[in-house]
């Protein structure tokens, strides 16, 4: 409540100020110059504190703008990260489990793992898919591998799906 305070005060000294040049000026040349340049005073005297407050609430927006986008982009970013990591994460245990199957049933075999992003079950596994390429006439237990890799990864059965294809 100061401010206005300080706001009408100035404006009854620019007022007063206008008043004490008129009287005290005779008519002539320099009278019709002092009037407008009282009047733009004045005027300035009255819009000044409304501009300082318009440049403040205007500033004020534009931080709330910036400070919003930067929470928006740093979301974005920790999302981005998020996705990153698990399909890293899969495309190393993905790895791992062709290593493993590869050496225990000596048999060619890619593997694709799909693992959560949400929140709550963040990088859990969701799917294996396993190709497994074998050659003519060639069998495979697939059930023996679904084993292996539930007790070696700790991956449900359920979560396991194994595909056979010949080589060629």
């Amino acid at each position: 409540m100061e401010w206005i305070r300080q706001w009408v005060l100035q404006i009854a000294g620019v007022i007063a100020l206008g008043a004490i040049c008129d009287i005290i000026m005779v008519d002539g040349e320099m009278k019709k110059y002092v009037k407008p340049i009282l009047g733009f005073v004045l005027i300035f005297a009255i819009i000044r504190p409304i501009a300082a407050f318009s440049a403040d609430k205007i500033r004020i927006e534009i931080l709330q703008d910036s400070i919003g986008q930067t929470f928006e982009l740093s979301r974005e970013l920790d999302e981005k990260q998020k996705s990153d990591i698990v399909k890293i994460y899969g495309q190393k245990l993905g790895k791992k489990i062709e290593e493993g199957v590869n050496i225990k049933y000596n048999t060619d075999v890619t593997a694709y793992v799909t693992a959560n992003k949400d929140e709550n079950n963040f990088g859990m596994i969701q799917e294996v898919v396993l190709e497994v390429k074998i050659r003519d006439g060639e069998m495979i237990n697939t059930e023996s591998i679904k084993r292996y890799i539930k007790e070696e990864f700790g991956v449900e059965n359920e979560k396991i799906k194994v595909t056979v294809r010949e080589k060629g």
